[in-house]
């Protein structure tokens, strides 16, 4: 245990001095990274995601955890927040289901995760998934204006260059994409170059060689018979720019066009959430130069190499895809492609290799896992912040999705190009403060300062009181900044706090609380979402089995967390008064003073104070604590004026008793039958609020049709999901139960080891009683 708190403490005090580095550049080193993972990528309103959240400090996932809490947030496409979750991570874990709220409209939605320590740095370092949730019940808006566009051209910078290779990608607006009957490349002569493949996102994209002769359009042939012409500039003044990328280098020449003279010109390196990781200056002299990659850059799939002009305007953008290691893929199998309701499923795969130590299994049903669609999405079409969150452990060795991918990175450079912002202002950022890791669990933090003055309150001390059924109490004195900060382990849900200050000034105090979730959020698409109408049977099956499910079943999960702890940390009275026991007595002084022992009233002037005596060591303290109904209070003259009839019971510590970094010398406990506190009328600066815990660790209840009692009907779009699942042997192995719901089914394993390495492999199987 004392190995792993020094441990804990080296790394705090490491990576404190990490978070202050290169300030100046912009770029800090990432100390935390979150790996999330859902049970599949479409949901409907009501459901629950399962999710499996992997914690790696500095690349590496070995238990010692620098952070206890992981926070989630449901985000909508227009950058608003609908849902706030916190769980606990566990040995480098989290893991848990999350509640999609009722009454969301039809869209993508962003799944965001991150620590607090992560909030010292930009938002792009969170992670970020992002599904599609569905709401039968409210139509969709669609596209109610006229269409400013129906179908665009992209290219490399100002167009395609004689005598080179050149690819463009087109796009076709999702409002006309069924209308749609072929494309193709033609030259001037209405020959035919080359047939364009048109996906169903509306994407295409060609490669060809340009002939200096020949003028190139793009023609959009139409189901009624008519076509849209556009034709495809070609560059007459291009800076000529090319690169290679050579193990952890990159070599790069510019060069001039023409008999243009030589510029110089900085460039710079974005990694796909647009960090600043490189600045050089280079000369278009037509000589190569060599760059070397830092490993964030090496390790980011999409990267964008940015041109700057001497008056530091964009020029140029190319996006860059770096092949990566791909995720290995793991083979998946079930002894029988065709199950009938009801029956046991063995599914069986082979581990890739020893260091894969853990496993994420999910059944879900086919077409809610956006692995297998092979299209990318319009909302990632939209916005180059998604993409690399999106591609993030995802195969793509498929050539039809490749070639989207560089349809998508053209479109990306001419958009950015002509819209250079995002590489001068990123996400929005809080690394104006220091948030401190939670290296003990779940926090509140804030700070006290002066109503006058507005100057921070150094050295005052905050007491915070949960209320309810599980008591908790904790001081802090706040440092030179008045910041206070407390840890709140073994509290769930939504808990009620009272906090105060012990000041004799308090009334001129207030206590500031900082906002436990990010408040900025940026909105990531606004295009309306379409959905294809093949879709239609698809979603009503998804509709009909949730409401089946929630009818059918109160809960698919049950809680594992076994609680063993006290609340509150005091030792037992030394002694507890019931005033029923008691004859009654007109007023709560003369109770303490004639009943209550080892406690004193006493008066200076019109000042009361309570006074403890100590039989053991014959000493007598001043001011003990004194908790009514568990609130700390400290004015003695508004606790006496409390009818005694609102008391149940009195109990008294009558020893000094080290709580914490605090000494407190003596406690007296009054208990009433109140819901109000007796009444008492609260400190000026003291505050109430509802704060969110923890959620409670729950599993996943997967169906047992072993016997059949009963005929409850079962109509689940999970028929199975472990999020850590282990195996000793060389094959792994797992078995659920098929459903009442006919129809096809996917299998998909996850396995990550302790460097952030994946592995994915699929299989499906189809329920029928055919």
């Amino acid at each position: 245990m004392r190995t792993n708190f020094l441990l804990i403490f080296f790394l705090h005090t490491f990576v404190f001095h990490l978070v202050g580095q290169n300030i100046e550049s912009g770029f800090k080193p990432e100390i935390e990274k979150i790996y999330l993972q859902t049970d599949r990528d479409v949901y409907i309103t009501g459901e629950d995601i399962w999710f499996r959240a992997d914690y790696y400090m500095l690349g590496n996932n070995t238990g010692n955890d620098l952070s206890k809490s992981l926070y989630i947030e449901l985000i909508t496409p227009l950058g608003e927040s609908v849902a706030r979750q916190k769980y606990e991570v566990i040995n480098g874990l989290a893991t848990g289901k999350y509640p999609v709220p009722e009454g969301l409209l039809t869209a993508t939605y962003m799944l965001r995760a991150y620590t607090q320590f992560q909030r010292n740095y930009p938002q792009e370092h969170f992670t970020t998934n992002l599904i599609t949730i569905i709401n039968p019940s409210v139509p969709l808006i669609g596209y109610k204006d006229q269409l400013s566009w129906k179908v665009k051209i992209f290219h490399e910078g100002n167009g395609i260059v004689n005598g080179e290779v050149s690819g463009i990608a087109i796009r076709v607006h999702p409002k006309i994409i069924k209308n749609v009957k072929r494309l193709k490349l033609v030259d001037q002569f209405e020959n035919d170059i080359s047939e364009i493949k048109l996906f169903d996102n509306g994407l295409g994209y060609v490669e060809f060689k340009v002939i200096d002769s020949l003028e190139y359009s793009v023609n959009t042939i139409l189901k009624n018979g008519n076509s849209i012409r556009q034709l495809i500039p070609k560059a007459k003044q291009q800076l000529l720019i090319e690169k290679e990328i050579v193990n952890s280098s990159m070599n790069i020449r510019l060069t001039a066009p023409g008999n243009s003279p030589e510029g110089v010109y900085t460039l710079h390196m974005y990694d796909g959430y647009f960090t600043d990781h490189l600045e050089q200056k280079i000369t278009s002299n037509g000589e190569w130069k060599k760059i070397d990659l830092d490993k964030e850059l090496l390790s980011s799939r999409i990267n964008y190499l940015v041109l700057r002009d001497s008056e530091a305007k964009v020029i140029r953008v190319d996006a860059l895809y770096m092949q990566p290691d791909e995720p290995q893929e793991i083979e998946v199998k079930t002894s029988e492609k065709n199950y009938p309701a009801r029956s046991k499923v063995d599914i069986t795969f082979i581990p890739i290799e020893e260091a894969y130590e853990s496993y994420s299994v999910a059944v879900v049903k086919k077409g809610t896992f956006e692995n297998e669609r092979l299209l990318i999405p319009e909302f990632i079409i939209e916005n180059p912040r998604l993409l690399s969150s999106y591609i993030d452990h995802r195969l793509i060795t498929n050539e039809v999705f490749a070639d989207q991918l560089k349809a998508v990175l053209l479109i990306y450079e001419s958009r950015l190009e002509s819209e250079p912002s995002v590489f001068q202002n990123g996400f929005s950022d809080e690394s104006d403060n220091y948030w401190a890791p939670e290296t003990r669990g779940i926090t509140i933090r804030g700070i006290v300062r002066n109503l006058a003055s507005a100057q921070p309150e150094p050295n005052c001390d905050v007491y915070i009181a949960a209320i309810g059924n599980e008591p908790q109490l904790h001081v802090y004195t706040t440092n030179k900044a008045g910041e206070f900060i407390f840890t709140l382990k073994h509290l769930y849900g939504i808990q009620n706090l009272f906090l105060c200050v012990n000041s004799r000034n308090e009334s001129d105090l207030e206590i500031m609380i900082n906002s436990d979730f990010v408040n900025d959020y940026d909105a990531f698409y606004a295009t309306p979402t379409i959905l294809d109408t093949s879709m239609r049977h698809f979603i009503e099956d998804l509709y009909v089995n949730a409401q089946l499910k929630t009818y059918a079943s109160a809960s698919d999960s049950f809680p594992v967390i076994e609680k063993k702890y006290k609340p509150i940390r005091f030792p037992e009275s030394s002694t507890s008064i019931l005033l029923d026991d008691y004859i009654a007595l007109p007023t709560l002084r003369e109770v303490i003073n004639e009943i209550v022992p080892y406690v004193k009233v006493q008066k200076k002037k019109d000042e009361f104070s309570l006074e403890v005596f100590d039989p053991v060591t014959n000493q007598v303290y001043g001011d003990p604590l004194i908790l009514i109904d568990n609130l700390p209070v400290f004015n003695v003259n508004q606790l006496l004026e409390i009818s005694p009839e609102l008391m149940e019971k009195i109990s008294v510590i009558n020893s000094a008793y080290v709580y914490g970094e605090h000494l407190f010398r003596g406690i007296v406990f009054f208990e009433t039958n109140t819901k109000n506190f007796a009444g008492i009328e609260l400190p000026v600066s003291s505050t109430f609020l509802e704060f969110q815990a923890v959620e409670e660790l729950e599993q996943y209840t997967n169906e047992d049709h072993s016997e059949q009692s009963g005929r409850i009907p079962d109509f689940r779009n999970v028929l199975y999901w472990n999020p850590d699942a282990e195996f000793d042997t060389e094959n792994g192995k797992v078995s659920f139960y098929t459903s009442d719901y006919e129809g096809m089914y996917e299998v998909i394993v996850r396995g990550v080891n302790r460097n952030g390495e994946f592995s994915l492999g699929t299989t499906s199987f189809t329920v029928s009683e055919k």
